[in-house]
């Protein structure tokens, strides 16, 4: 294989964790967690041209697709004994292909009502699997019917709950949310490290003046709502402050990331005012059109891109220099994704400019300090010395923590013969007849755990910091 695809350490752990995983083919469907610029591609192109049997890869749109099948395409043809061309397929509707193949690489939407024709493959990789809905949906429905073994891969392994009865929003892992998809964590190569070890590019972080005070939540407590969003952008002068930092950039390339539509209409009109060209693009943006406004920003044609949510994943650009970003969020995964266009390493650029007109920054910190920590089935997300999941997002209590400390003081049976034993101690046979007789509860939940987490113990790595 030539030096372009030559592992690391810790994507050579990935793919032997993915591969322990299929092998054991009783296993529940797990997920590993590889950093946007971590060399995904070759995990995934590694994992399937070593097993033996058939892999279909689910890629979430067009676009991702195409761009990590080039990558494939490229890995097979140089790794001896396979070609990019006879053991790489595509089916997807889009493309106008149909190939099912040793890899096949395929959208949700082409194959959902063809799983018939992929009965034969041998087990399923799912990308961007953070985007799995775990109360229902097309994947998962998908996942059901074709009963193979199933591994997702994500930069951005958590999720965005709305409020209960008992807290406000809070960001929870996919392996710990109620209901589920994945049910561990088999892999983490740390955000942190990467950067330590200098495969990331560093982050210039800009932290504009933000008045949080002007923002309310919407209905569903999840997310800021689209009035205060629109007034605090007006009110606050958003267009003259982001053309500011337009004068100031000597950057190339400028990815300006914008709510709403009107927005970036104004913004586009005071630019051109300053005499800066700009162009917007929205994910009604017509394809032909969308092709050639990305053409001619990475070539370098047009400097300024106005972008309204459709450049957050899979914009693969390594040269990006400056990231402005105007868009408040309690989504950590949307604010990963933003600075992850800007992270990959280019002999172009020293550095990116991560600007932030709405408080994301003050909210989450800086990508470089995020950390996945703690024990088996129970880790967390830390950013410097705060954790970012299991947190109530509107009041700041560590719901994490106050759950740990009463599970520690309720983790003791108090009944039948192993009355005065921890849950983490008592037989399995034990565990299951718990999980069969007893209703939904606390002790079930505590059963329930305890078997997953003997089921994938020892799969799992974590790199080192």
């Amino acid at each position: 294989m030539t030096a372009l695809f030559e592992k690391r350490d810790y994507q050579e752990k990935a793919i032997s964790n993915a591969i322990n995983f299929f092998e054991k083919k009783d296993s529940k469907p797990a997920f590993e967690v590889l950093p946007t610029g971590s060399g995904k591609s070759v995990v995934i192109g590694s994992v399937t041209t070593e097993m033996h049997g058939s892999t279909l890869v689910l890629q979430p749109s067009k676009e991702i697709l195409e761009q990590n099948y080039k990558k494939a395409q490229k890995f097979l043809r140089a790794k001896k004994g396979f070609d990019g061309d006879r053991d790489l397929g595509i089916y997807s509707a889009s493309f106008g292909m149909k190939q099912i193949r040793k890899i096949t690489f395929a959208t949700i939407g082409s194959i959902k009502e063809k799983t018939d024709f992929f009965k034969n493959i041998d087990r399923v990789i799912m990308d961007e699997c953070d985007l799995t809905n775990a109360k229902g949906g097309m994947y998962a429905t998908l996942f059901e019917e074709l009963n193979k073994p199933l591994l997702g891969v994500t930069a951005s392994p958590y999720r965005l709950h709305p409020p209960t009865t008992y807290n406000n929003s809070v960001i929870k892992f996919l392996h710990r949310t109620r209901p589920r998809v994945y049910y561990s964590m088999i892999h983490v190569t740390q955000n942190k490290e990467l950067f330590d070890r200098g495969y990331l590019c560093p982050i210039r972080y800009t932290r504009d003046e933000f008045d949080e005070t002007w923002l309310s939540l919407n209905s569903t407590g999840a997310e800021f709502s689209e009035v205060s969003v629109r007034r605090y952008f007006q009110e606050n002068d958003l267009t003259g402050r982001i053309v500011g930092y337009v004068k100031e950039m000597t950057s190339p390339h400028i990815l300006i990331f914008v709510d709403y539509f009107e927005d970036a209409k104004r913004l586009h009109n005071r630019l051109a005012s300053a005499g800066h060209d700009s162009v917007i693009l929205t994910g009604e943006t017509p394809q032909t059109e969308r092709d050639k406004i990305l053409n001619n920003f990475t070539s370098g044609q047009q400097r300024i891109v106005i972008n309204m949510g459709v450049l957050t994943v899979g914009f693969d650009f390594p040269a990006l220099s400056c990231i402005i970003n105007a868009r408040p969020t309690n989504s950590l995964r949307l604010y990963y994704q933003i600075i992850g266009r800007g992270i990959r390493i280019n002999q172009e650029k020293q550095f990116c400019d991560y600007i932030d007109l709405g408080g994301n920054i003050t909210r989450f910190g800086r990508v470089e300090d995020f950390e996945i920590v703690g024990p088996q089935g129970m880790e967390r997300l830390k950013s410097g010395n705060r954790f970012l999941t299991g947190v109530d997002l509107k009041t700041g209590r560590d719901l994490e923590a106050e759950r740990q400390q009463e599970n520690a003081a309720s983790d003791v049976i108090h009944f039948g013969k192993h009355k005065g034993q921890k849950i983490s101690t008592l037989p399995g046979s034990y565990l299951s007849w718990i999980v069969e007789n007893f209703s939904p509860g606390d002790l079930k939940e505590k059963a329930l755990n305890e078997i997953s987490r003997r089921e994938q113990g020892g799969l799992r790595e974590v790199c080192p910091t």
